[in-house]
């Protein structure tokens, strides 16, 4: 198998499908450097399965920077000029940078440790 591990950025990210025997997928497209020529974007779809993909659309959105960590795998396409596109099934997330929150958090639930300075 051609393991590896990536950072990229999200461009587009799709939403959960339910399959009939009950597992969630979720595909996104990525973008990431080619570290010969850093001014070549590539992209990539990226495809998680079960708990991952529940994962990615509750915790990032679009612009975000993740570190995946997953298995290359090429599809065959019988309908298109090229045949073969790569796709990337993915065994763990890891974020690295986070554009924006989407949880806002109001003063009543952060709960303080003290009451007031100990010293």
């Amino acid at each position: 198998m051609n393991r590896f591990i990536l950072t990229v950025k999200i461009i587009k990210l799709s939403k959960i499908q339910v399959l009939s025997e009950g597992l969630t997928t979720c595909k996104l497209v990525v973008q990431f450097s080619n570290p010969k020529s850093p001014k070549i974007l590539n992209y990539i779809y990226i495809k998680a399965w079960g708990n991952l993909a529940q994962e990615l659309e509750h915790y990032y959105t679009i612009g975000d920077y993740l570190l995946i960590e997953g298995y290359l795998n090429i599809v065959k396409k019988y309908n298109t000029k090229n045949n073969k596109k790569p796709e990337v099934k993915v065994n763990k997330i890891y974020p690295l940078y986070l554009r924006k929150n989407k949880f806002k958090l109001n003063s009543k639930d952060i709960t303080p440790f003290y009451d007031r300075i100990p010293f």
